[in-house]
């Protein structure tokens, strides 16, 4: 629920719709340039912008919202190094949730 409040809240703020149809997660994020992310520039060479018929009118926050990340990874090895992205991700996702839970805890739940 929250991460497609965030992906609405960042879509509306946009003056075009940029998601995840890019097929560059540069396109709306900054990536940081190291070894784990450097990954991320070769998407691009191979999957580009869905075409809008392609598309049906619908496009998501990322390429899961749409594709399902087990089938897309078993369709190519070049494909493997996603499930590093999704563990390592996960984890900054629940970090993330703690720490907003904690400030609502000392802060917010004091009103």
């Amino acid at each position: 629920m929250r991460r497609a409040l965030l992906a609405l809240m960042l879509a509306l703020s946009l003056p075009v719709p940029v998601l995840g149809c890019s097929s560059d997660c540069r396109e709306c994020h900054t990536i940081p340039e190291d070894k784990d992310h450097k990954v991320l520039s070769r998407c691009s060479e191979c999957h580009k912008w869905h075409s809008d018929k392609a598309l049906n009118g619908r496009c998501g926050a990322d390429c899961f919202d749409c594709h399902d990340y087990k089938e897309t990874i078993d369709k190519s090895s070049f494909h493997l190094v996603l499930l590093k992205c999704i563990e390592c991700h996960k984890k900054l996702e629940e970090k993330s949730q703690a720490l907003n839970l904690q400030d609502f805890l000392t802060e917010g739940g004091r009103q």
